[in-house]
């Protein structure tokens, strides 16, 4: 006789939805870095990383602000570094040039103070009344604008996204969640201006984002041919 446990449902378990960052990323970080030193054509200028956010200034600083940090943007502070520094360089035809940088602020820095708040207007804003709350989250490259990579926060519907912005320039929404955004992060190692290949920048009207995708191409495919960067946006 069969038992009616036995006889398949046709329903597949399918796995977990990704939801935080893991130990696993922070090994791949560290083995990004490794690959920069190890590489005949890079060099690694600086880098840093730091003890990951403790549960107590976490909750300290949520309570002052009154928000609940989400858990994918938490754990890059509580599971890979409590903010990341790090900038290379590469060889191209006999020269050293500029290569990149993750210049990623600490925890405090980006959710614990009112006093630095980056605020601006969208155009995508579909109400007047909303109230949008901008917190940098990697620092500003100074050959770009100042553009850095900001934290979007709509205060009404308590969401995040992710902006490419400088204060007094222009702003891009970038087309990728949290999760997304670190994993191209690694791709990209960081290469100054990487944002903008998966932002809607137009690159007529902004092109520098042209001059970025042009580089991006010439260069990332030869000092690491093994990786693929079809996501990173073509001039």
């Amino acid at each position: 006789m069969i038992d009616e446990d036995d006889i398949p449902t046709g329903e597949v378990e399918l796995e977990e939805e990704r939801r935080a960052l893991s130990f696993a990323d922070q090994l791949e970080f560290h083995a990004l870095v490794e690959e920069l030193l190890q590489h005949e054509d890079t060099r690694i200028i600086d880098f840093e990383t730091y003890k990951p956010a403790p549960d107590v200034i976490v909750s300290t600083i949520e309570a002052g602000i009154g928000l609940t940090v989400p858990e994918a943007i938490l754990s890059f502070f509580q599971s890979i570094s409590d903010g990341f520094d790090l900038e290379w360089s590469y060889l191209e035809e006999g020269e050293e040039r500029p290569g990149g940088q993750i210049g990623i602020y600490n925890f405090a820095r980006v959710f614990g103070t009112w006093l630095d708040e980056l605020w601006g207007v969208f155009e995508d804003q579909s109400r007047e009344d909303f109230t949008w709350e901008i917190r940098g989250f990697e620092k500003p490259v100074a050959h770009l604008n100042e553009l850095q990579t900001v934290l979007h926060h709509n205060a009404n519907t308590r969401e995040f996204s992710l902006y490419y912005y400088a204060a007094h320039g222009p702003n891009f929404r970038l087309k990728v969640d949290f999760l997304e955004y670190i994993e191209l992060l690694k791709l990209s190692r960081g290469f100054f201006g990487w944002q903008l290949l998966i932002s809607d920048a137009d690159f007529d009207d902004f092109p520098v984002a042209a001059e970025v995708a042009e580089r991006f191409h010439r260069v990332m495919p030869r000092l690491f041919p093994k990786d693929d960067f079809s996501r990173f946006r073509k001039a």
